[in-house]
Protein backbone atom coordinates (compact mmCIF):
# COMPACT_ATOMS: atom_id res chain seq x y z
CA UNK A 1 0.00 0.00 0.00
CA UNK A 2 0.97 3.64 -0.99
CA UNK A 3 -0.01 6.70 -0.21
CA UNK A 4 -1.04 9.34 -2.34
CA UNK A 5 2.16 11.89 -1.05
CA UNK A 6 4.56 8.93 -1.63
CA UNK A 7 4.12 8.46 -4.91
CA UNK A 8 7.12 10.09 -6.03
CA UNK A 9 9.20 8.84 -3.51
CA UNK A 10 8.26 5.17 -4.20
CA UNK A 11 8.00 5.36 -7.98
CA UNK A 12 10.23 8.63 -9.11
CA UNK A 13 10.04 10.99 -11.89
CA UNK A 14 7.74 10.26 -14.39
CA UNK A 15 4.60 8.82 -12.38
CA UNK A 16 1.61 10.36 -11.37
CA UNK A 17 -0.91 9.45 -8.01
CA UNK A 18 -4.55 9.07 -9.00
CA UNK A 19 -6.44 9.38 -5.55
CA UNK A 20 -10.35 8.29 -5.91
CA UNK A 21 -12.84 7.65 -3.31
CA UNK A 22 -15.56 5.21 -3.77
CA UNK A 23 -18.80 6.88 -3.60
CA UNK A 24 -20.76 3.97 -1.81
CA UNK A 25 -20.56 0.12 -0.76
CA UNK A 26 -17.11 0.77 0.69
CA UNK A 27 -15.13 3.43 2.63
CA UNK A 28 -12.21 4.85 2.44
CA UNK A 29 -9.57 5.28 -1.17
CA UNK A 30 -7.37 3.62 -3.80
CA UNK A 31 -4.48 5.50 -5.07
CA UNK A 32 -3.72 4.35 -8.92
CA UNK A 33 -0.34 5.00 -10.09
CA UNK A 34 0.29 5.22 -13.92
CA UNK A 35 2.99 6.73 -16.13
CA UNK A 36 2.47 10.45 -16.90
CA UNK A 37 2.82 9.72 -20.31
CA UNK A 38 -0.06 7.48 -20.13
CA UNK A 39 -1.93 9.81 -17.66
CA UNK A 40 -1.76 12.63 -20.55
CA UNK A 41 -3.18 10.31 -23.13
CA UNK A 42 -5.67 9.82 -20.74
CA UNK A 43 -6.20 13.32 -19.65
CA UNK A 44 -6.74 14.42 -23.35
CA UNK A 45 -8.90 11.67 -24.41
CA UNK A 46 -11.12 13.24 -21.78
CA UNK A 47 -11.12 16.60 -22.86
CA UNK A 48 -12.02 16.01 -26.37
CA UNK A 49 -8.63 15.48 -28.20
CA UNK A 50 -7.00 12.46 -30.14
CA UNK A 51 -5.12 10.47 -27.33
CA UNK A 52 -1.70 12.50 -28.28
CA UNK A 53 -0.45 14.21 -25.52
CA UNK A 54 3.05 15.41 -27.24
CA UNK A 55 4.33 17.40 -23.73
CA UNK A 56 5.00 14.32 -21.43
CA UNK A 57 3.61 16.03 -18.87
CA UNK A 58 0.08 16.48 -17.25
CA UNK A 59 -1.21 20.05 -17.35
CA UNK A 60 -3.29 21.18 -14.79
CA UNK A 61 -6.95 20.25 -16.85
CA UNK A 62 -5.05 16.89 -17.91
CA UNK A 63 -4.75 16.06 -14.75
CA UNK A 64 -8.55 16.84 -14.00
CA UNK A 65 -9.23 14.98 -16.54
CA UNK A 66 -7.00 11.40 -15.81
CA UNK A 67 -8.93 11.91 -11.94
CA UNK A 68 -12.24 12.23 -13.50
CA UNK A 69 -11.93 8.99 -15.69
CA UNK A 70 -10.55 6.98 -12.52
CA UNK A 71 -13.56 8.29 -10.73
CA UNK A 72 -16.25 7.19 -13.08
CA UNK A 73 -13.86 3.81 -13.98
CA UNK A 74 -13.51 2.89 -10.12
CA UNK A 75 -15.56 5.09 -7.93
Amino acid sequence: MIEKRKVNEEFGDGYVGIEVNYREGLRGSKVVVMEERDGGVIGDLMMGGDGRNGEGWLSEIELSGVEEGMKEMMG
